[in-house]
């Protein structure tokens, strides 16, 4: 399995704006609770690290990003901040990668729409040819967060990989996991909802934390 391929996935379900238009309902625009927009060294300072993660995972090397393609013909909006942290664990067939993303969009109703298009975009977006992989596409369940989640299953014959996403006011956050045999749906869930309540905890304007 290619880490890259992988990250670029996570990337582009996350930040998915087309392959069928219309919002779901269930995201939460600008009527949810207030955040503060943060800098970009703030959102990254959140990021979980290493020190966060199970035994034997290692922290990867900054990726500049800026890789392009497309999901189900269409290319995603990127936010304009969105950190992550990768993570890798074991070698060879036993290979294990993790990563962790913050898109911090200029409003909530920004982030809503996304997060609205993408959960319509599985319904009708099952599968595709990438680079001549096939690449199913599927949801599956996520924590009970008091925030909108979708989670997403990306499977081929070589990997099997899923990518858990809440909407937290104008910031969605990613936790994936990917394996070549397996990948860790109780890590994923994990990393979400830790990162969740540590976004909640500094971005939320009146201070209350989260209760997750």
């Amino acid at each position: 399995m290619s880490r890259q391929r992988f990250l670029l996935t996570l990337a582009l379900l996350a930040l998915l704006t087309a392959c069928s238009g219309g919002n779901s309902g269930a995201s939460v625009g600008s009527g949810g609770p207030a955040f503060r927009q943060l800098s970009e060294q703030q959102l990254e300072d959140l990021l979980l690290t290493v020190d966060d993660m199970p035994a034997g995972y290692s922290q990867n090397p900054p990726d500049n990003g800026g890789a392009t393609a497309t999901y189900c013909g269409s290319a995603p909006e990127h936010a304009p901040i969105r950190p992550d942290h990768g993570f890798t664990k074991g070698s060879g067939f036993s290979t294990e990668v993790a990563s962790i993303q913050l898109s911090q969009y200029l409003s909530a109703d920004d982030a809503a729409r996304n997060l609205g298009v993408l959960r319509s975009a599985l319904g009708s977006c099952k599968s595709e040819v990438y680079q001549g992989e096939r690449v199913h596409y599927s949801q599956v369940s996520t924590p009970r967060l008091k925030y909108p989640t979708l989670g997403i299953r990306v499977a081929s014959d070589r990997y099997t990989a899923l990518i858990e996403v809440a909407q937290v006011g104008p910031t969605i956050v990613v936790a994936g996991i990917a394996g070549i045999t397996n990948a860790d749906a109780k890590l994923a869930s994990a990393m979400l909802t830790t990162q969740v309540s540590r976004y909640e905890d500094a971005a939320l304007e009146n201070g209350t934390g989260s209760d997750t």
